[in-house]
């Protein structure tokens, strides 16, 4: 992914396997390599970190229960803010992409998302069922297949905080980490 914000171009990494409840993402940085993998069936984040003469780890606890699922509902847009209309479906890596842009009070956010892809962020949830059933959430289709392609955010209040990401490149690549060098 090809990551711009207001300050920043950089291109990010993500690491996924098909069918995984987990999965990474590194930052290219000269002074240090660093992953991080996120393991939602063990509620984990762990960070990798090398900088060429010394490996480090650091685990911590990122609780995706039920709980925090219906925090995370309760703080989510109500379906009367949000506005979701949908754009032209537009070709990204070749794969064909749905769009979808949701204006709501603090800015306007479009998505492009396939299911024609390999791999799918949505496997981070330990199921589909998981994922938040109010907002916008409750509208847009992902499912076991969903893959967002494009993201854009335009806030209304801060344009500091305008995002951009889109996928630059997919391709199947073996990655593996030894958590006993760390």
């Amino acid at each position: 992914m090809k990551l711009t914000t207001k300050k920043d171009v950089m291109d990010m990494k993500y690491y996924i396997q098909p069918d995984a409840s987990y999965f990474g993402n590194a930052i290219t940085d000269d002074k240090a390599n660093s992953v991080i993998v996120y393991d939602m069936e063990n509620q984990a984040m762990v960070t990798f970190m090398d900088n060429g003469q010394q490996k480090m780890a650091m685990k911590t606890r990122m609780p995706f229960d039920e709980a925090a699922l219906q925090e995370m509902s309760k703080n989510d847009t109500n379906q009367e803010d949000v506005d979701i209309t949908p754009l032209p479906s537009k070709t990204i890596l070749g794969y064909n992409c749905k769009g979808y842009q949701i204006t709501q009070e603090d800015g306007v956010s479009k998505f492009y998302i396939t299911n024609e892809t390999p791999v799918s962020f949505v496997g981070v949830f330990s199921s589909i069922e998981q994922m938040p059933k109010s907002g916008y959430n409750a509208t847009i289709p992902f499912d076991e297949n969903s893959m967002m392609m494009e993201m854009e955010y335009i806030s209304n209040k801060r344009k500091r905080d305008n995002v951009h990401m889109i996928c630059t490149n997919l391709e199947e690549k073996k990655f593996s980490i030894n958590k006993a060098d760390y």
